[in-house]
């Protein structure tokens, strides 16, 4: 009965809990959908996810796909670089079409023009300035000068990504060798006692491809045959003579090492050989005009030539200081000069099985105290050293086989031959026989008066010439004619203080150039107590121009310049003793020797490289500084390597 009475309670509390039930399944299905639509979502941003991954990496593989394709192309001989007239390649001209390449389901297209379509790259590797880009909508050019704003476009299964590579392109090396020594050494002061020496600095990496095997023959290169005077060609005339001597004066290595890279240099001191019986011819303002003199052995007990004529191998001097040694020096002791830094890494390549290193020699008695504001006073280098091959295109290939009928085209100018008789007739009267009198070999100008070309003028000796922005002289130019006795073992000299100024325009001498003449002293004409460096007696300077030298080229006390434009100059040997600020790129077939001014030194911006045709001499640099610098290496960057400067997505 009871259980009759409580039935209806019972029903009334199943009906009421069937909405609880209901609402927790209800809970529950929600539950589970909201689980399944995460779940959808995370599968679908997982899918997006994993699609951008390999979108970027699709992208990063045609990256690597334009970069071998870019090479590929350049690696033909038809695309070897002349840095002498450099003719920048365009990336439309490697891919007319564009670029497109497939990576499973992804298509990877990169357009380089808008006519190729949109979402193109634009190609700044040759500009000087920033260039708009696709993505400057705004106007305002964001694509750096020498670079390549490169816009790979990816397709996948399930849209379009865009991204965008900012490369740039440069030649990385401060000094390049082709396979001769490296030399970074200091100019010691000629004057006993040696208490002063400017060192060397280089700011930037240097690379050689040194060997000690001639690669045809395999057989040792003798290096001490080959240098002749560590950094010069063969002389065979009295002006090459005379280059050697001023490359050479006052300072011996006491050997020809057999390393990639030397900073330092052991050596003895040599007194320079005497200017005797100066004479000087003025004009009616009573300046000098020009300068008869002769030189001979130093009086010191120990002068010698640094080499006499005629001779064919290298002239070692091993032996004491060539001067009485001053108070504290010890006998048998060797000069020393400290501080040369190279602040950069070494890279260089060799023969398989090679052990070397390179060379710093450490500081000795006598050494030397570095000037002001110099932070070494030891050889320093502050880098690492790495292997390296060759670098993938060569940027002195072809200019060698190049320089020879370069000229073609060019407006002939030309200086009057002077004769040489007035510097017959000074040295007959110094005592010396017409027929003992050696001449230089080729035919020679001498000039009076600079040589300036440039879109304003063209003067040559004074004279108007019709020049144009190529020109060509057909012969030897100097500011110094040279004679050699060989009976009295003299050089009898003829100089003026003639110079060379070249802007906007391109110069090609068909011999030697030699701008060395030595007698003239600056001159403080603006009365400060100092000597500018536009108060030097010779003056070379150039901007936006080339100078093709098919001989050697010899520049000394000089002040040696070049504007923003900058300079290109290439000479078979080069022999430049100067001082001021150079912008440009220097280049030699077989060797460069590159000396600061005794009392100023040489500032470098932008490279030096050597070809070393047939394995000539290498470079020696002394007391100079030497900056890396590409925006003056225009010639070359395109042998350089690509760079990537920034990635991102778009």
């Amino acid at each position: 009965m009871i259980g009759d009475r409580s039935t209806p309670k019972l029903k009334k509390r199943r009906a009421a809990a069937l909405p609880t039930v209901l609402a927790l399944v209800s809970a529950v299905l929600v539950a589970g959908l909201a689980m399944g639509s995460l779940s959808t979502l995370s599968l679908q941003f997982s899918r997006r996810q994993m699609d951008t991954t390999r979108a970027e990496m699709a992208a990063r593989s045609g990256l690597a796909y334009f970069l071998s394709k870019t090479q590929q192309f350049e690696a033909g001989d038809e695309q070897e670089i002349n840095p002498l007239d450099p003719q920048p390649v365009s990336m439309v001209d490697i891919f007319p079409d564009g670029l497109q390449v497939t990576e499973g389901d992804y298509t990877i297209t990169m357009n380089f023009g808008p006519e190729q379509g949109d979402y193109y790259s634009t190609d700044n590797l040759a500009g000087e300035e920033p260039r708009i880009g696709f993505h400057d909508t705004d106007g305002i050019p964001r694509v750096p000068p020498y670079g390549l704003d490169l816009v790979i476009n990816v397709e996948s299964p399930r849209r379009t990504h865009h991204y965008r590579a900012v490369l740039k392109r440069y030649w990385p090396f401060a000094v390049y060798s082709k396979h001769g020594t490296i030399c970074l050494m200091g100019q010691p002061e000629l004057k006993p006692p040696p208490s002063e020496n400017t060192p060397t600095l280089v700011e930037g990496d240097v690379y050689t491809e040194w060997r000690v095997t001639d690669p045809d023959s395999g057989a040792p290169i003798v290096f001490e045959g080959r240098v002749k005077g560590y950094g010069l060609g063969d002389m065979d005339s009295p002006s090459q003579m005379m280059a050697n001597l001023e490359a050479r004066t006052g300072y011996q290595p006491w050997r020809v090492p057999y390393h990639p890279l030397i900073i330092g240099m052991e050596g003895h001191l040599n007194n320079p050989p005497e200017k005797r019986a100066l004479e000087w011819v003025e004009n009616s303002e009573g300046e000098k005009v020009e300068a008869f003199y002769y030189y001979e052995p130093s009086s010191w007990e120990y002068g010698e030539w640094p080499r006499k004529w005629g001779e064919t191998e290298f002239s070692r001097v091993d032996r004491d200081l060539v001067f009485p040694p001053p108070s504290g020096f010890s006998p048998g002791v060797k000069y020393n000069e400290v501080g040369n830094i190279l602040e950069g890494d070494l890279y260089y390549s060799h023969e398989a099985n090679m052990e070397t290193t390179e060379w710093a020699v450490s500081p000795s008695s006598p050494g030397s105290t570095p000037p002001p504001g110099w932070d070494s006073d030891v050889n320093v280098r502050r880098g690492d050293v790495h292997l390296r091959r060759a670098p993938a295109r060569d940027p002195l290939g072809s200019v060698i086989d190049d320089v020879d009928g370069v000229d073609d085209g060019f407006a002939v100018v030309s200086a009057d031959t002077v004769s040489i008789s007035a510097l017959r007739d000074y040295a007959i009267a110094q005592g010396s026989a017409a027929g003992d009198l050696i001449f230089d070999s080729s035919s020679s100008s001498f000039l009076t008066e600079d040589v300036v070309l440039t879109e304003a003028e063209a003067l040559i000796n004074g004279n108007s010439v019709s020049g144009g922005p190529q020109n060509t002289i057909g012969q030897s130019i100097s500011n110094r004619q040279v004679m050699w006795d060989s009976d009295k073992e003299r050089l009898y000299v003829r100089e003026s203080n003639a110079g060379l100024n070249l802007q906007g325009t391109t110069l090609y001498v068909d011999n030697d150039l030699n701008l060395g003449a030595s007698a003239f002293e600056p001159v403080d004409k603006n009365g400060n107590g100092t000597i500018e460096p536009e108060e030097r007696p010779i003056q070379i300077s150039g901007s936006g121009a080339t100078l093709i030298v098919n001989g050697q080229l010899a520049l000394g006390n000089a002040n040696f310049n070049a504007g923003d434009q900058a300079f290109v100059i290439f000479a078979k040997d080069i022999v430049i003793k100067a001082g001021g600020h150079f912008k440009g790129l220097l280049i030699a077939s077989r060797s460069i020797t590159i000396l600061s001014q005794d009392d100023d030194s040489l500032y470098i911006e932008g490279g030096i490289a050597c070809a070393d045709e047939d394995l000539g001499g290498g470079i020696t640099i002394r007391g100079a500084h030497v900056k890396h610098e590409p925006r003056y290496l225009k010639g070359i960057n395109g042998a350089g390597d690509f760079y990537l400067a920034s990635w991102r997505k778009i």
